[in-house]
């Protein structure tokens, strides 16, 4: 349970630690209650420029509470607060930082309505504007959200220079689809792309990756929600109009194909895609891949370049004797981020999964009413692949770490991988946490945690990082034992991370930078 609350909400900016020392510090009183989801570091041009907070400082009357949304500089200084009345069912939900101004997206679990608040640089707001939702799958992913301090952001991003974009679910004929656009300038228009009112599918669309022009999602069509059989399309909106420009499926005559990751070249406009491939015919949702697949594609959704990795012969050659049956046998690949250099080559951050046979889900099954399935997923190593400027396979690391396993609900003893590895990301199970790169694009860091098992010492949880610079590869970890009820790590300023720790007893939020050097 620690290792799940710490694991989903820690980001991390580690390089190789040589001492460690304290600097600016911050301690906020009279905080009644915070989730972790709640605070947040602000980026301008990818480095942290800020942070956010949002959190009950009191209650006005028994329908009504006050918070308290406050901004902070990179050294913890504060620029500006501001005091919102809401009910006391008003949840933050998410928060994006587009370099100019910052989207809040709060829901208010009694109403059923989501409200979007955007703030300029000084806290200052500058629109707001509230949605009912109409479907009952939205009502219940919205309120299973609220009810967990952890959870991840899936539905709210930001654009830089442009604006921010949201995706919510309507209902259709069965149930659709609607992306929302909120520009970041009055003289820009805000559009809403919806799927089909008389759809007889059930569809869903997801961010893949956007620019200043260009928004690319992935739609997904099935029968119903349970179905293991869709079709994937990927749908590239005109984002100053909100005009369809294409949709497409990206097909091969030879294999399956399944995309997970994109980047988008801001000069040509090409977008790069990176997933896996299988046996023609096979189910992606089931079945095991064949090796890794990259896709160029035109700002038109039409294929320039593609390329395949097989696990037993392009991707094995990379790895030493004794890590070779890693990859073989590595079950599945989930791609958290995919990075690009400045020499203009891409590095691809994975983490290794398996479903297994679960011992406990067995007996509680057995002994009846019970909800837990009969399998498990074992999370295993952090893959690190790293591609050329034609997207084709040159080097391959395994970074070594616990086995993590989480027990799953009887929905999911039937569910394929992919989907399996989306519920597992939703809840925060996987080890992964964070990849970030310097301004100029030459060192990035990834940071993951582990539970470590130590000969002669007490076993605790530990953040471990993997710096990469000057082309080669470094790892640290580092202690997160603490007393506070809750401990967040954020990233800051170079040469820094921010240590948040929430004591519950004495409603005390204690906040410091803490000095790295690499």
């Amino acid at each position: 349970m620690i290792k799940s609350t710490v694991r989903l909400l820690l980001c991390i900016l580690m390089c190789a630690v040589c001492t460690r020392s304290f600097a600016q510090q911050k301690s906020f009183s009279n905080v009644l209650t915070i989730q972790l989801r709640n605070m947040g570091a602000i980026y301008n041009k990818n480095q942290v420029s800020g942070y956010y907070m949002f959190y009950k400082v009191d209650r006005v009357n028994g329908k009504t509470n006050s918070y308290l949304l406050r901004i902070l500089d990179q050294n913890l200084n504060e620029v500006s607060e501001s005091k919102i009345e809401e009910s006391k069912y008003f949840y933050l939900m998410e928060a994006a930082y587009n370099d100019e101004s910052l989207m809040f997206k709060f829901y208010d679990a009694k109403e059923k309505t989501i409200s979007f608040y955007q703030y300029d640089n000084k806290s200052q707001l500058k629109n707001k504007s509230s949605r009912k939702l109409e479907s009952k799958m939205e009502v219940y992913t919205y309120n299973s959200q609220a009810e967990r301090e952890e959870s991840d952001g899936t539905f709210l991003f930001a654009i830089p220079g442009q604006g921010f974009v949201d995706y919510g679910m309507k209902k259709d004929g069965k149930l659709g689809y609607a992306i929302t656009f909120y520009p970041e300038n009055k003289t820009q228009k805000g559009w809403t792309y919806e799927s089909a009112s008389n759809s007889k599918e059930v569809e869903n669309a997801g961010y893949v990756v956007a620019s200043k022009n260009l928004l690319i999602s992935s739609v997904i069509r099935r029968n119903n929600l349970l179905s293991q059989n869709f079709e994937a399309y990927l749908l590239g909106i005109d984002i100053n109009t909100g005009k369809k420009l294409f949709e497409k499926k990206v097909e091969d005559k030879q294999y399956e194909l399944s995309f997970i990751n994109a980047t988008i070249d801001e000069n040509s406009g090409n977008v790069a895609l990176l997933g896996q491939y299988y046996k023609k015919n096979d189910n992606v949702v089931k079945d095991k891949s064949l090796g890794l697949c990259s896709y160029v594609l035109s700002s038109d959704g039409n294929i320039i370049t593609k390329n395949y990795a097989s696990w037993l012969t392009d991707v094995r050659k990379f790895l030493p004797v004794n890590a070779q049956g890693k990859m073989e046998d590595v079950g599945y690949l989930y791609f958290h981020k995919i990075i690009k250099t400045a020499d203009g080559r891409y590095i691809a951050v994975g983490e290794q999964y398996r479903k297994a046979a679960s011992a406990a889900g067995i007996a509680l099954t057995v002994l009846g009413g019970s909800s837990a399935g009969v399998t498990k997923m074992v999370i295993e190593d952090l893959v690190v692949l790293e591609f050329n400027q034609q997207f084709k396979l040159e080097n391959v690391k395994i970074f070594d770490k616990s086995k993590t396993n989480v027990e799953l609900p009887a929905a999911y003893d039937f569910a394929g991988p992919q989907i399996t590895a989306y519920y597992l990301k939703a809840l925060g199970h996987f080890d992964y946490s964070f990849s970030q790169q310097n301004e100029d694009a030459t060192t990035f860091s990834v940071g993951y945690v582990d539970y470590e098992k130590k000969k002669g010492e007490k076993n605790g949880l530990v953040f471990g990082a993997i710096t990469y610079a000057e082309k080669e590869y470094a790892t640290d970890k580092l202690s997160l034992e603490t007393d506070a009820s809750s401990l967040r790590v954020i990233p800051a300023k170079p040469g820094f991370i921010l240590i948040t720790e929430y004591f519950r007893k004495a409603k005390k939020l204690d906040m410091r930078l803490e000095k790295i050097n690499y």
